[in-house]
């Protein structure tokens, strides 16, 4: 009867994580005012856009923050906002449910909350420390956009050590985010999506003796009571199995796109997609090469020239020239890279970008993925089943129910049907998203794309080639999306006579083939584009921690 009401809640656990990614956070917002008192006054202020009608949102709130061997708990109160709500203490987290249960709310919804938080503040030997999420990473949905404010009492001054940002998933230390110290005031905005396991967290410390904070009690934890079920430990392992089955059953049936292929030879691009839209979409990723592949994409439409040293033959120097502007048609992404890489003048050389670019060119590849990911292409409900973060709840609950069948129960089978399921639920989730019948056809269509300039009839080439002189300057770019161009290089090196029209020495005069094969190397724009500088332990010396999450704030919330 136990193993039975255990299924039964599990299954309406999972039913209702699925519903929550009905909304979109375009905007959030987050001030906090430092009291002298050593209390946090924090206002927040999300602006939420519902696609499908909901009552509200939900907003749960981490009370208890466990650094290394110290747990400390906050206490909230001054809780106002500006809907109706009720609050609820629900284990560690403070749960605020807003809207009325009788009113349904779609579109464009503002949400204001404010509360004060005593015993936040982190209390070292020689300094205190706020160690904040302002935005935690358990946010199932995609948050746009992001900028905080913190506001310190006007006597307290910080040196540039004092104060340090962190964004990305959980337990990351990058610095995908600006902050800045001007006139009491510490912020800044982050530089990419957050929600769905990437948050924001601040590290900020203050002189000792500012503030007026008493040392913080050490809490211990007490160890659960449990109970071994003799019945559960023999018989137990058929829950975690049928779960896999029926993990497996479900996502054949509904999470995965029948196979098929086109057999024909394609050899130019369908729906005249981007470089960077065409690779994107064949793996549901924004890989490094389909940003770069936008360069020769660019050089082919004379809107950019690419010149090399011809001097420099061991490590060619590349730069670019802008001659003409992007279509008002291209997309946000496109626009976005186009006028970050020539922000400083119409000339730029691509070693000079080396760890300077990197978080324009992130950013880029975040709004790639958007404008991707929100076109029609995907099955949306398969997404929400199998594709959410919320997996990674279960995966949790699977391993903690190995290690108690293990530990504490001695029941060894049912623990390694636990991790079974757990891995399980793991490769369901990284499998590919399934599309929608639009996105089948253009996906089959580009998988004979890509086999066609992987495997191509040298003699079909010569025949198009000889219709379409520029094939060639066309199509590299999609070779260098899809990681092909080296080969496609190889294809033509008995076709093509000269390098592509847009490749120039420095000194203005058309470069060979044999020249262009070599000084066009992906790994220059890799390393100079993309590549982030090696994070200075001392710049992340925080007690609190160095990176995403660990801290007091944070939390996520949900639609209901």
């Amino acid at each position: 009867m136990k193993l039975t009401s255990l299924i039964f809640s599990f299954f309406l656990v999972l039913q209702h994580s699925y519903a929550q990614n009905d909304f979109t956070i375009n905007d959030y917002s987050i001030e906090i005012d430092v009291l002298e008192s050593g209390e946090l006054k924090i206002t927040e202020k999300i602006e939420v856009l519902f696609d499908k009608k909901r009552r509200g949102i939900i907003r749960k709130i981490p009370l208890v923050s466990k650094l290394n061997r110290h747990k400390q708990e906050m206490h909230l109160d001054e809780i106002t906002v500006n809907h109706p709500f009720s609050e609820k203490k629900r284990g560690q987290y403070l749960e605020i449910k807003i809207g009325d249960k009788n009113t349904y709310l779609v579109g464009l919804q503002n949400y204001e909350i404010s509360y004060k938080a005593s015993n936040s503040i982190l209390n070292f030997d020689e300094h205190y420390e706020i160690y904040w999420t302002l935005i935690g990473p358990e946010w199932d949905v995609d948050i746009l956009a992001s900028n905080y404010i913190i506001n310190i009492p006007n006597e307290i001054k910080l040196q540039d050590g004092d104060f340090q940002i962190f964004s990305g998933k959980s337990g990351s230390n990058s610095d995908y985010a600006s902050i800045g110290f001007t006139d009491s005031k510490v912020q800044g905005e982050s530089l990419i999506t957050l929600g769905k396991g990437k948050g924001l967290t601040i590290g900020i410390r203050l002189p000792k003796n500012t503030l007026n904070i008493t040392e913080q009690p050490m809490i211990t934890n007490k160890p659960e009571e449990t109970a071994n079920t003799s019945l559960l430990t023999q018989y137990g392992f058929i829950f975690p199995v049928g779960l896999i089955f029926a993990l497996l059953g479900s996502y054949l049936k509904f999470g995965k796109n029948k196979s098929d292929y086109i057999e024909e030879k394609i050899y130019y691009p369908p729906n005249n997609f981007s470089p960077s839209e065409v690779g994107t979409y064949i793996d549901s990723t924004v890989n490094n090469r389909d940003l770069i592949s936008l360069i020769p994409y660019w050089a082919n439409q004379s809107i950019i020239k690419i010149q090399s040293n011809r001097n420099s033959r061991s490590n060619p120097e590349i730069y670019l020239e802008r001659i003409g502007e992007l279509s008002q048609d291209a997309k946000e992404s496109e626009h976005y890279f186009f006028n970050q890489l020539f922000y400083t003048g119409d000339i730029v050389f691509i070693d000079d970008l080396k760890h300077l670019f990197y978080k324009e060119f992130a950013k880029a590849k975040t709004k790639l993925k958007k404008e991707i990911l929100t076109e029609s292409f995907y099955d949306e409900t398969a997404i929400k089943k199998f594709h959410s973060n919320k997996m990674w709840i279960f995966v949790s609950l699977a391993m903690i129910a190995g290690v108690t069948s293990i530990v504490l129960l001695n029941g060894i089978a049912l623990g390694m049907c636990f991790f079974a399921f757990g891995i399980t639920l793991i490769i369901v989730r990284f499998l590919p998203p399934k599309r929608s019948n639009e996105g089948q056809n253009l996906y089959l269509q580009l998988e004979a794309f890509k086999d066609t300039i992987d495997n191509p009839d040298p003699e079909e080439l010569f025949r198009i080639t000889e219709k379409d002189p520029n094939y060639f300057d066309k199509i590299f770019p999609y070779a260098v999306a899809l990681g092909l161009d080296k080969k496609w290089l190889i294809a033509f090196k008995d076709i093509a006579k000269t390098a592509p029209a847009w490749f120039y020495y420095s000194d203005g005069t058309p470069a060979i083939y044999s020249d262009f094969s070599r000084d066009f190397n992906m790994k220059i724009f890799h390393k100079n584009l993309a590549t982030t500088p090696s994070a200075d332990p001392s710049s992340s010396s925080f007690g609190g921690g160095g990176s995403v999450g660990g801290g007091f704030g944070g939390g996520g919330g949900s639609s209901w």
